[in-house]
C-alpha cells in the first residue's frame, strides 16, 4: 500500500490539452509523477487541463457513462496509485475505473467501479498493484446525482520510495475495510452457536481461512463451508458482517419509512459449493427475515424480493471472481437495488428493525451438497464496503414529484435545523489509502470540523408545494418547484427554493 500526498506545483502550469506538467518525482520521494499531457473524451468547456492546475475551484466535466480523461506520463513509469479530487465531492459520490496502458490502445483495468467517499472536496488516494504504464485513464460512471464525471484535480504516483506505511501490511481485515460499525458471524463454534466477534476485538481479529485479508491486501475474504456451524434460525453457514452502530456497541435497527439508508459493496463471488452452487453476497434484513439479497445460483445472479428468490435476474453469465458493485438504497418506503450503478428493481415495502449484512452466506449444507467438508464452500471477496444513513432525502435519492391530485405524495418537513455529521471510525484500522485521504481532507480549506454538526437554515413553515432537486448540466444542482399554489409563477430553473436535503410539504 502506498501513501500519496498532493504536492504543490513548483512552476507555471500551461493551460491546454498538452504541455501540462506536474513536478518530476525522484524514485525515493512522494511527489507525483510528471504528466506530459492530458486529453479527454469530451468536455463542456471545463477542460481536461484544469485537473492539473493545482486549483480545486476549476474542473474538467463531461457527461455520460464512460466519459474518460487520460494522462500521458511521456514514457513507461511504475504506477501505484492515483489521487483525485471531485467536483462537489463532499455532497455526492462518484463511481469510476482506473485503467493503465503502455501504448494508449490496449488497456488494463486496475480499479473497477470504485466509489468516492462523498465526504470531501480534497483529493482521495486510490491504490492498486504496482504496474508499468505510460498512460493512466480514469473512466467515469456518473455520480449519485447525475451521469456527469467532474474532476477538479488529479495526481499520479509511483511505488513507495520507502518509509510510510510499509508497503502492503494488512494483518487483519480491519486493516482493509472500515469495520467500526460491524460484527462478524463465523461458521465455527458450538452447534447452533456460531462464533461472533464484536468491536473492539474485531479491530485486531482474523480467522484463517474463514475471515482473512487477501494476499495483496486489496480485499477481505469471507468463506463459509457446507459443514460450518449455523445459527438456530438457519440451516446454512455464513461468514458475514452484521451492521452495528455506536462504534460497534449497539445493533443497527432502522426503518424503511424514515431517513435514507445506503450500502455499497465492491465485491466478487469467487467460489460456490458443489451440487448446490448458491451463495448470498449482501443483503438487507429486517426484524424477522431478509428483505432483499444478491443471490448467485450457478452463473445466474439474482436480486430477491423476500421469499421470491428469483425476483430479478441481473445477469445469466456471471463468472466466478468477477468484481461487481452491489448497492441498496432505502427511503420513503422504497428499496432500490443497483447492479454496477444501474437500477435493477424498486421494492415498495414498509419494514422496521432493519440492518445491512455483507459477506458470504452459503446456501448449501451437508444435506444437499457433497463432499461434507471444509473444502466445499462459498466464498466472497469484498474490496470496499460503505454504509451511510441520513435523516433527509440523502445522497443518491431525489424527492419524488407529486402524482395525481395535490397531497397524493406525502412529504415530511425537516424536524430540526441540525444534521449530524458522519462519525469518525474509532479504531482507524482500515484501508490506508482511504485513511490517509480522510485525514488529509480539507487541509488548507475552510469547512465543518470533523464530527461537528452541520447546520442548515430551517424552513419557517411548510410550503404548499413539493420541491424536487434537479441537476443543470453538471455543476449547478438546484431545487425548483414543479408546481405552485395560488396561481404564483414557477421560478426559473436554477432558482433555489430550499437548502439541499430539505423536502417541502404537500397541501
Amino acid at each position: 500500500m502506498r501513501r500519496a500526498f498532493h504536492a504543490l506545483l513548483v512552476g507555471a502550469v500551461a493551460v491546454g490539452v498538452s504541455g501540462v506538467f506536474h513536478p518530476v518525482a525522484s524514485a525515493a520521494d512522494t511527489s507525483p509523477l510528471e504528466v506530459r499531457s492530458v486529453t479527454a473524451s469530451a468536455d463542456d468547456g471545463n477542460v481536461a487541463a484544469n485537473t492539473l492546475d493545482n486549483d480545486l475551484s476549476t474542473r474538467w466535466s463531461a457527461e455520460g457513462d464512460g466519459a474518460w480523461i487520460r494522462y500521458d506520463l511521456g514514457s513507461a513509469r511504475t504506477v501505484g496509485s492515483v489521487s483525485v479530487a471531485w467536483h462537489r465531492g463532499d455532497s455526492r459520490k462518484s463511481t469510476f475505473d482506473v485503467q493503465l496502458s503502455a501504448d494508449g490502445s490496449s488497456w488494463t483495468t486496475v480499479l473497477s467501479r470504485k466509489a468516492t467517499s462523498g465526504t470531501t472536496l480534497g483529493q482521495q488516494s486510490h491504490d492498486f498493484a504496482d504496474a508499468s504504464a505510460r498512460y493512466v485513464r480514469i473512466v467515469g460512471h456518473g455520480n449519485t446525482v447525475n451521469d456527469w464525471t467532474s474532476i477538479t484535480e488529479t495526481d499520479v504516483y509511483g511505488a513507495d520510495g520507502g518509509g510510510g506505511d510499509g508497503g502492503g501490511s494488512c494483518a487483519y481485515p480491519a486493516d482493509v475495510l472500515d469495520l467500526t460499525d460491524w460484527y462478524i458471524g463465523l461458521p465455527v463454534g458450538e452447534e447452533e452457536s456460531p462464533t461472533n466477534v464484536y468491536q473492539p476485538e474485531l479491530a485486531t481479529y482474523a480467522n484463517d481461512p474463514w475471515f482473512v485479508t487477501a494476499d495483496d491486501c486489496s480485499a477481505v475474504r469471507f468463506r463459509a463451508p457446507v459443514n460450518g456451524v449455523t445459527t438456530s434460525g438457519s440451516s446454512n453457514p455464513r461468514s458475514e458482517l452484521r451492521e452495528m452502530t455506536n462504534s460497534g456497541r449497539t445493533k443497527a435497527s432502522w426503518s424503511s419509512t424514515s431517513g435514507t439508508h445506503t450500502m455499497v459493496i465492491d465485491q466478487a463471488i469467487t467460489d460456490v459449493p458443489e451440487e448446490r452452487p448458491y451463495v448470498v453476497a449482501g443483503q438487507i434484513h429486517d426484524a424477522s427475515d431478509d428483505v432483499t439479497v444478491f443471490r448467485l445460483e450457478g452463473s445466474k445472479l439474482y436480486i430477491t424480493d423476500g421469499d421470491t428468490s428469483r425476483h430479478r435476474m441481473v445477469t445469466d453469465s456471471y463468472e466466478l471472481g468477477t468484481r461487481f458493485q452491489a448497492k441498496f438504497e432505502v427511503s420513503d418506503g422504497e428499496t432500490r437495488v443497483y447492479y454496477n450503478g444501474a437500477l435493477q428493481t424498486t421494492l415498495s415495502k414498509d419494514y422496521s428493525g432493519a440492518y445491512f449484512k455483507a459477506g458470504a452466506y452459503t446456501q448449501a449444507n451437508c444435506g444437499n451438497s457433497d463432499p461434507c467438508s471444509g473444502d466445499n464452500y462459498g466464498q466472497v471477496k469484498i474490496y470496499d464496503l460503505d454504509v451511510t444513513h441520513g435523516d433527509g432525502a440523502g445522497e443518491g435519492s431525489l424527492p419524488r414529484p407529486p402524482s395525481g391530485t395535490a397531497g397524493a405524495h406525502r412529504c415530511r418537513c425537516p424536524t430540526s435545523s441540525t444534521t449530524p455529521a458522519r462519525s469518525t471510525p474509532a479504531n482507524g484500522r482500515y484501508r490506508r489509502a482511504r485513511s490517509a485521504a480522510r485525514r488529509d481532507a480539507g487541509k488548507g480549506t475552510t469547512g465543518t470540523a470533523a464530527g461537528a454538526p452541520r447546520t442548515a437554515p430551517s424552513p419557517t413553515a411548510c410550503s404548499p408545494c413539493v420541491a424536487r432537486r434537479t441537476a443543470t448540466r453538471d455543476g449547478s444542482d438546484s431545487s425548483v418547484t414543479p408546481r405552485t399554489a395560488g396561481g404564483k409563477s414557477v421560478p426559473a430553473r436554477g432558482t433555489p427554493v430550499r437548502p439541499a436535503g430539505f423536502t417541502m410539504c404537500c397541501t
